[in-house]
């Protein structure tokens, strides 16, 4: 199954940013003009009207943290346009730079080949012939049966505290 490409429209992620920087600074300019009308004016015996004018402040640092992170927001994505331009490119001249079908990476076409290390032509070997019944692998006698004596299969476990032959101690 063949993966799906990534596709990435910069130009879309740009014209995002320019969208988001113009919000940012209509809120910003909102802020600005409306600074003394966003709470009502005094009225007598208003408790909601004073509770207002005392959160105001609080109403105008938070649009101003809003138009400074919307601006934040569209520098990243013009960052994020850059970024994936400059790795498309990056990208694209890594692969310019690939040699071609059946090409050595660089250096590895002057490397010779040592002798006996297969292959064929100058100090290549020669394929190994096939088997003729003299001594190998292939007509090995199976070993004989154990004996008894010494050998793997009387050997005193590693984690034995008697030790070889039942005396004290361990082997290590």
């Amino acid at each position: 199954m063949q993966q799906p490409l990534l596709d990435v429209d910069v130009q879309g992620v740009l014209r995002a940013g320019t969208a988001v920087r113009a919000t940012g600074a209509d809120v910003r300019a909102a802020v600005t003009e409306a600074a003394d009308r966003l709470a009502p004016p005094g009225q007598p015996g208003s408790d909601a009207a004073t509770a207002a004018r005392t959160a105001a402040p609080t109403w105008q640092a938070a649009l101003r943290r809003l138009a400074d992170d919307l601006e934040a927001f569209a520098d990243n994505l013009a960052q994020a346009a850059q970024r994936i331009t400059s790795t498309d490119q990056s990208g694209a001249d890594s692969l310019r730079e690939t040699p071609g079908p059946g090409a050595l990476p660089p250096g590895f076409d002057s490397m010779p080949i040592p002798p006996g290390s297969g292959g064929s032509g100058p100090g290549g070997a020669e394929p190994l012939p096939p088997s003729t019944g003299g001594s190998g692998v292939d007509d090995a006698e199976p070993l004989p049966p154990s004996t008894g004596g010494p050998g793997l299969d009387d050997a005193t476990p590693l984690n034995d505290p008697s030790g070889p032959d039942g005396a004290s101690g361990r082997a290590f």
